[in-house]
């Protein structure tokens, strides 16, 4: 049905296309696999019509179209098969941390809240979060909000997170097993300094995100504190 469908709506043809690709991609799909996919399509719409009505130009509208079909899913599975996502989809802490040990300082961030999936962006954390997967999602936000440094500059995911994710408070509040993940999303907001000064150390609280923008969301409800509350 959605193949037909492309001849009435192109647009919408390959917005559904590009959501089934999404879901496959956690299936763990492979881009190599629509070619031959698509082979046995195109075999088993010639055998449903019949010799009588898979005529020349019949068969040769079919694998134009496929060939359409099969450039597009291939794009999008090859987006989504980055060492994280193959991490995310075999359920594997140890890969997930070995995807994480390859990734260069300054993508690091993206890489653990967005994939582009051909202009619909998919969430690793929010897939480890939502697929039951707490170790994996535990890592995730340890890694993001884990503040290192090199000779030029700091990096610190806190300010990608939640640009990213927005309503990731929210989120952990109303999943019942995210104990652990809340706790470490507020650890990771607060830094301390390993030195002690008249038995003080110095601390810092980022609370920014927390105690949300009035210039952006007049509405202080809606904003993380009181969804914590």
């Amino acid at each position: 049905d959605i193949l037909v469908g492309f001849v009435d709506d192109p647009s919408s043809f390959f917005e559904q296309l590009k959501q089934l690709a999404i879901r496959h991609i956690k299936y763990g799909v492979k881009a190599e696999y629509a070619r031959a996919f698509g082979v046995a399509i195109l075999r088993g719409v010639k055998r449903a019509m019949g010799d009588g009505q898979w005529t020349a130009e019949v068969a040769a509208a079919w694998e134009l179209l496929w060939d359409r079909v099969c450039s597009f899913l291939t794009r999008c599975l090859s987006a989504g098969t980055n060492l994280v996502i193959v991490a995310l989809v075999n359920g594997d802490l140890d890969k997930a941390r070995e995807a994480m040990d390859c990734a260069p300082r300054g993508k690091r961030f993206s890489t653990l809240t967005r994939v582009d999936v051909n202009g619909s962006v998919l969430s690793p954390l929010y897939w480890a979060i939502r697929d039951g997967m707490p170790d994996i999602a535990l890592f995730f936000i340890e890694d993001l909000l884990t503040i290192r440094a090199d000779r030029h500059k700091y990096y610190y995911g806190r300010e990608e997170l939640f640009a990213s994710h927005p309503d990731i408070v929210e989120v952990l509040c109303k999943d019942p097993q995210a104990d652990a993940l809340t706790e470490a999303l507020f650890d990771g907001l607060m830094w301390h300094s390993n030195n002690v000064h008249d038995g003080r150390l110095h601390v810092n609280y980022y609370i920014k995100e927390l105690y949300g923008d009035p210039e952006h969301e007049p509405n202080v409800w809606r904003s993380a504190l009181p969804t914590l509350a």
